[in-house]
């Protein structure tokens, strides 16, 4: 093979074998070296190094120093190495300061180690994210052809090696348990069906609330008992942040919203029983409840919601994440409460914030907004007409939720090319959302 030395004997780990990585680009500069290869006096660019236990070759960025057991390679013998025969190469690049894309034709089951153990947090962070957007893109070709959804059980068992990991902090353990937002999983493509997309991204929700349902259970329980542990019989009048408790939090509530996905009957009754109590400890407990039940369809989560509201009726700022809940639920009757919404005391289109809140965060709802009747886009639409009479900068920032015309599927381009002409052909028009309009139209 074309290789600087003998395969290295792999880095034990308490996890079994692992893929190593060669170790990423640091901000402090890197000592000159020259190329391992014999007579060759290129610099060094990328760093080579052997895990013989998987027969697997790693080319990575350069390492900071030079490693015994590793090579230093040229461009020009890093981009024509070649592995033994049965052997495999994985080319890896970490410890970017600036975003890249870059596409290794690594497995389902190679991602999942890499999740599941990689040292390394973003690498770990975005093994997960592309294992995500995977299995929703295979959940999106199952519901297009009419076939059973697959199983992600590669993505099930590293997530559940996360969630039983107690040395993982809970912030980070939340944040690896967040599935990509559908406006990421359309970067690039065409012809989109923004509501299959949703369906599929809920169907992974769905089957991950099931197979780790025991796991997240443990995982909020504990998070819960961390958070509580220290505060148990203290008197504590005025609350004080601390990022521990955040961090519990953080993974309470992520768990949460996916077990009420498991048996959403069973945790709104739990919910509404306890509600009170745990509004009492601080708004983000009592935003986390409320965001995890937001999409019930039970008269219960309308009452919680109203709750919310009478209690935070006098504070504006709180009022704006009422309107939210509202225009963000994925309830069948969303756009209903949008409309009754309009009409609340404390709603306001006149109030820049208010019309954030309320018809911009509908605008990004994706299953209601993009509705296959187009009943989404002919109501903000008519927003925008109302409101650019007298704030046509509102108006131009919500004519942007139609940005994707020119990619959805011709159905749908052609429900929002009808709202956007009307706007168009309107001869008061302002010129702010006219210049928006217009170049969306092309």
């Amino acid at each position: 093979p074309c290789a600087a030395g003998p395969p290295a004997v792999p880095h034990a780990s308490c996890h079994g074998p692992r893929i190593p990585r060669p170790r990423g680009r640091r901000l402090a500069p890197v000592p000159a070296r020259e190329c391992s290869r014999t007579a060759c006096l290129r610099p060094a660019v990328s760093t080579l190094t052997f895990v013989y236990a998987e027969s697997t070759a790693v080319i990575g960025p350069l390492a900071t120093s030079q490693e015994p057991h590793s090579w230093d390679l040229c461009d020009d013998h890093a981009r024509r190495i070649t592995v033994p025969r049965g052997w495999e190469m994985l080319r890896s690049e970490r410890g970017f300061s600036a975003p890249v894309h870059l596409h290794f034709d690594y497995t389902d089951t190679q991602l999942a180690h890499l999740l599941a153990h990689d040292d390394d947090p973003f690498a770990r962070w975005e093994a997960g994210q592309t294992l995500y957007r995977r299995a929703i893109a295979a959940n999106e070709a199952a519901l297009q052809n009419g076939a059973d959804l697959p199983e992600h059980a590669a993505l099930a068992e590293a997530l559940r090696r996360i969630l039983n990991d107690q040395s993982i902090d809970p912030a980070f353990k939340a944040l690896l348990l967040q599935v990509p937002a559908e406006s990421e999983l359309w970067d690039g493509r065409t012809r989109i069906d923004p509501v299959r997309t949703a369906a599929a991204r809920e169907a992974l929700h769905e089957a991950l609330a099931g197979s780790l349902h025991g796991e997240l259970l443990a995982a909020a329980l504990n998070a819960r008992e961390a958070e509580n542990a220290d505060k148990r019989g203290k008197q504590i009048s005025i609350y004080g942040y601390n990022p521990q408790d955040a961090a519990q939090r953080s993974l309470q509530y992520t768990a949460f919203a996916l077990l009420h996905r498991f048996d959403d009957s069973a945790i709104m009754a739990q919910v509404f029983e306890h509600y009170d109590e745990i509004a009492r400890k601080n708004m983000t407990h009592e935003w986390g409840i409320l965001t995890a039940v937001n999409h019930n369809e039970s008269p219960r989560r309308n009452e919680l919601l109203a709750r919310f509201a009478a209690k935070f009726d006098d504070q504006a700022l709180v009022m704006d994440k009422y309107f939210m809940l509202i225009a963000s639920s994925r309830r069948s009757d969303t756009l209903a409460q949008v409309q009754a919404a309009l009409t609340h005391p404390r709603f306001d289109i006149a109030n820049p914030n208010k019309v954030r809140a309320l018809i911009g965060t509908f605008a990004r709802n994706v299953p209601h907004f993009h509705a296959a009747d187009g009943s989404g886009y002919r109501f903000v639409a008519d927003k925008i007409r109302a409101i650019n009479t007298f704030n046509p900068q509102i108006a131009a920032g919500l004519a942007r939720s139609f940005n994707l015309m020119q990619r959805v599927e011709p159905q749908r381009q052609a429900l929002m090319r009808q709202q956007l002409q009307a706007l168009a052909d309107l001869p008061d028009l302002s010129k702010d959302v006219r210049e928006i309009v217009e170049k969306i139209l092309g």
